[in-house]
């Protein structure tokens, strides 16, 4: 949990101020937060490419995999059977809602 907290390992939780690449079930809530391993939260600043069944709730949120949760203020390209409720929330996928601002794409096969 240092000032950069990098590469933490299996089950380890890493909440550094960059807090890049969380290992595998660790939470990672640093400001930027980016990459979290399988299982893993991503809950800062930008939050991009959250992990495996992760909440990915960060200000950009963008491009959340599997399973996921994408309500960031941008929020674009949420994942299979994901929500999609950014402000711009376009390119909703399968089995999706896209019901915020914009609303672009509702059925993108």
């Amino acid at each position: 949990s240092g000032v950069r907290g990098n590469c933490s390992g299996v089950r380890r939780n890493n909440i550094g101020v960059r807090g890049d690449y969380s290992g595998i079930r660790g939470n990672n809530a640093g400001v930027r937060g980016d990459h979290p391993g399988i299982r893993g939260n991503n809950a800062g600043v930008r939050g991009d490419h959250s992990g495996i069944r992760g909440n990915n709730t960060g200000f950009r949120g963008n491009c959340s995999g599997v399973r996921r949760n994408n309500i960031g203020v941008r929020g674009d390209y949420s994942g299979i059977r994901g929500n999609n409720t950014g402000v711009r929330g376009n390119y909703p996928g399968n089995g999706r809602e896209n019901s915020r601002f914009g609303g672009n794409n509702r059925s993108r096969k």
